[in-house]
């Protein structure tokens, strides 16, 4: 990641909208050693990232991912493309909240 250059982009950086580029594969990959961490209980000072993931879901932008029954963790995002002004919605995330057993991305490209 390029280190910002003015406030701007460091605010910019924050939201996810500045010098953060990942793939659909790579989002995957962090989620899944966040689950696996949670498996382990190594909750450490990520406790508030875990329930943020867990909120998301249950009453936030991530809501079309409610399954009634099973806690899911996750976050939705824009992706957005550096050659063009198409974006694609990302879903991430991992199921059960409380008890990971997959982990999954859900990328919805546009044509």
């Amino acid at each position: 990641m390029p280190q910002p250059s003015s406030v701007a982009e460091l605010q910019l950086e924050v939201l996810g909208d500045w010098g953060v580029e990942t793939t659909p594969l790579e989002l995957l990959a962090a989620y899944r050693r966040l689950a696996l961490r949670l498996r382990a209980g190594d909750l450490g000072t990520a406790a508030p990232v875990f329930e943020g993931l867990e909120g998301s879901v249950a009453f936030g932008m991530a809501d079309a991912a409610h399954v009634g029954g099973l806690r899911i963790a996750g976050k939705t995002g824009t992706a957005a493309s550096a050659t063009t002004a198409e974006t694609h919605g990302v879903f991430v995330g991992f199921a059960p909240a409380d008890q990971p057993q997959i982990a999954l991305v859900v990328y919805c490209g546009c044509n």
